[in-house]
């Protein structure tokens, strides 16, 4: 357990539900409290990240880790033939979260990308985390090459993804992440033909401005968006990408809860 949730007097019980000292559910106090408890739990995500996942942390610029944003990896996904990238929404959360709201008041599974991991890794396939809101240091500074989420993405894409030899690149994002993912699409257009699907959970995505940009190389793409109707249900299908039920009518939530179809989505192209 983090010292930072520890000092707080939380942690989170066997069934990932997050408790204090007494063994109850996090009740809320003040904004400031609630703030102060999210950046402990980022610091968490981030040490099960290292230390359960076993995730390497790799810098944008390792000469000056201080005003450096940064991403997490597997140990060994340079040498994969598939690679899994994960990109979350905007906000408060970074590096293997979708919902700090739901981690705080529901369970960790539900609001981390930890299931996917579980499910997703194998000796050859890697996973690389994107850390889209690092953008502002310790000292108030703007981070170099991660001014926002956008810039964050294209530039790890560019350093971390462009250079190696992948034959197969899936891409999972959760709202705000669509757009990102969008703009990953329209900038490396060239390289899209390894990119063998695309999974959206809850996402921004403007398929008018893909469609019209004329893409050589626009892979299949779901996006579950939420939905009173059973989870993978189709609802509707656009000129690149399909939507179909989340299984929740709760945004926050979209990304834990569709986790088994999305699974499944993904290993029906990396398995052909």
């Amino acid at each position: 357990m983090s010292q930072e949730l520890e000092f707080l007097g939380y942690s989170f019980n066997d069934s990932g539900i997050l408790v204090d000292k007494d063994n109850k559910r996090f009740v809320f106090t003040t904004q400031k409290e609630y703030e102060i408890l999210g950046e402990a739990i980022t610091e968490y995500v981030y040490e099960i990240l290292e230390k359960k996942f076993n995730f390497q942390k790799l810098y944008f610029d390792e000469d000056n880790t201080e005003e450096s944003s940064f991403i997490y990896a597997s140990q060994n996904y340079k040498d994969c033939s598939e690679i899994i990238i994960f990109i979350n929404g905007s906000g408060v959360v970074r590096a293997g979260q979708w919902a700090r709201s739901i981690i705080i008041n529901e369970n960790i599974d539900m609001g981390t990308q930890f299931e996917y991991y579980k499910k997703l890794s194998s000796n050859d396939r890697g996973i690389v985390v994107f850390n889209t809101n690092d953008n502002i240091s310790k000292k108030g500074n703007t981070k170099m090459n991660s001014k926002d989420a956008i810039e964050h993405a294209l530039f790890a894409y560019k350093k971390f993804i462009v250079p190696y030899n992948f034959s197969k690149i899936v891409i999972i994002a959760h709202s705000y992440g669509g757009t990102v993912t969008q703009n990953l699409l329209e900038t490396f257009d060239d390289l899209n033909s390894n990119i063998r699907c695309i999974v959206l959970t809850d996402a921004s995505f403007n398929t008018k401005k893909v469609v019209e940009k004329k893409l050589k190389n626009v892979p299949p793409i779901i996006n579950y968006i939420i939905s009173n109707k059973k989870l993978g249900e189709i609802i509707k299908k656009d000129d690149c990408i399909v939507y179909a039920s989340a299984g929740t009518e709760k945004h926050e939530r979209s990304s834990g809860v569709c986790v088994e179809a999305a699974i499944n989505y993904i290993n029906s192209y990396l398995n052909n």
